[in-house]
């Protein structure tokens, strides 16, 4: 396995596309609203190293829906 790296936009949007994933559901693993995500997406903002290591770690299946599902409050969007 690779080690991670950091996320910058254009990754951003690429790693959603391949992993089928709305803006609501990253903002919804992450922990984060969608308006964060949209900015992390923009370049606002950078987007922080644990978000980076989260997504990956989802792409890379190490991490699934149902395990993120069993250790937040929130349910999953819909």
């Amino acid at each position: 396995m690779r080690a991670p790296k950091q996320l910058w936009p254009a990754n951003l949007r690429a790693l959603r596309k391949r992993c089928e994933l709305r803006v609501e559901d990253v903002a919804w693993i992450c922990g984060v609203t969608p308006r964060a995500v949209n900015k992390w997406m923009r370049g606002e903002n950078r987007i922080p190293q644990w978000a980076s290591l989260l997504l990956q770690a989802y792409e890379a299946g190490l991490l699934t829906a149902r395990w993120i599902a069993d250790r937040v409050d929130a349910p999953p969007p819909r």
